[in-house]
């Protein structure tokens, strides 16, 4: 009985060795899988806020503080909203996909924050000063967004994904 327990306990400890990093594998695949396709839609929210940023500019620049205050609370801010939503809801099932992704959630928490700030308390007087706060998010926000895409695009390279682009 003592060498049927042995025997069965070394090929237990054999097969964990020898199938552990290939399920490590698979789920690490998997978790990449469900990362693009949510990631996917966080994609298709940001596609529509920077449609909007176009327009949102341009009232802006018009100087019509009512024009600037109603574009920002009604299209652009709950564009940005679901965006942040998407973000916040993409699935990071790898401790390296947090790594990456933890820096991007920030960035644009932080800029909802300082664009809905913006939209509160923006006026005639403010107009322009209240602006740079709300520049300097942008700005940001685009530096630490090049970097995530830098960074999930070597750890797809790394895994072997190929996105559609590619």
């Amino acid at each position: 009985m003592r060498f049927a327990v042995g025997s069965w306990l070394g090929f237990v400890l054999v097969i964990s060795m020898v199938a552990g990093p290939g399920c490590d594998k698979v789920r690490e695949r998997q978790a990449i899988r469900k990362y693009a396709e949510s990631s996917a839609r966080a994609n298709s929210k940001l596609a529509i806020v920077r449609a909007l940023e176009a327009n949102l500019l341009l009232a802006r620049r018009s100087g019509r503080v009512q024009r600037v205050r109603r574009f920002f609370k009604e299209k652009y801010l709950p564009a940005f909203r679901d965006y942040r939503d998407a973000v916040r809801r993409v699935a990071t099932g790898t401790a390296r996909l947090r790594t990456i992704h933890g820096p991007l959630v920030q960035a644009v928490d932080q800029s909802y924050e300082n664009f809905a700030s913006y939209a509160d308390h923006v006026t005639g007087g403010t107009l322009v000063s209240a602006w740079a706060p709300v520049e300097r998010s942008r700005q940001r926000l685009a530096a630490v967004e090049a970097r995530y895409r830098r960074d999930i695009a070597a750890y797809y390279r790394k895994n072997d994904v190929k996105l559609a682009s590619e």
